[in-house]
């Protein structure tokens, strides 16, 4: 008897199928590949690519329900966890993101002007931490910040631009 794979796993089945030891080799991806259908595919990206799924990105609820799809289709299949005890693998993975509701204050002696985020002004940062801030510290012009020998640019030459 051949049980029918789902499309959307089909390539992990076939390497399932390589890698577990079958005792015919041959016979078993042929079996695989001549479950796929096209109509079955067809329902499966139909599935993961819903608007229930919300793109699937990770840590969002799309991608808890591809997970539990994913896992769902592997024990039908009657596969195995072939990591401890899941079908899956932990990746950690970062999502930085600035909070476009702030504001930049430049003060001076005499002088304070805000900015708004997205409009008049955009940071970033690729350090890991909850929250990056910036106080204190002294300001310079220095143009465009473009560095480029090749037209003879240098915004920063004989500026020191340390420690601000």
């Amino acid at each position: 008897m051949t049980k029918k794979i789902h499309p959307a796993l089909s390539f992990f089945a076939m390497l399932l199928f390589l890698f577990n030891g079958c005792a015919n080799q041959t016979s078993g991806i042929e079996d695989a590949l001549a479950s796929i259908t096209a109509e079955d595919l067809k329902k499966d990206v139909e599935i993961l690519s819903s608007d229930e799924f919300e793109g699937r990105s990770p840590a969002s609820k799309g991608e808890e329900l591809t997970i539990e799809f994913l896992k769902n289709e592997f024990q039908a299949l009657g596969l195995k966890q072939g990591n401890k005890d899941s079908f899956f693998q932990e990746v950690p993975l970062v999502k930085i993101t600035s909070t476009p509701t702030k504001t930049l204050e430049i003060s001076g002696k005499n002088i304070s002007n805000k900015f708004q985020y997205g409009d008049e002004f955009v940071s970033t940062t690729m350090q890991i931490v909850d929250e990056v801030s910036l106080r204190d510290s002294e300001m310079i012009y220095v143009g465009y910040g473009i560095v480029a020998p090749e037209y003879g640019w240098n915004d920063y030459e004989g500026i020191d631009v340390k420690g601000k």
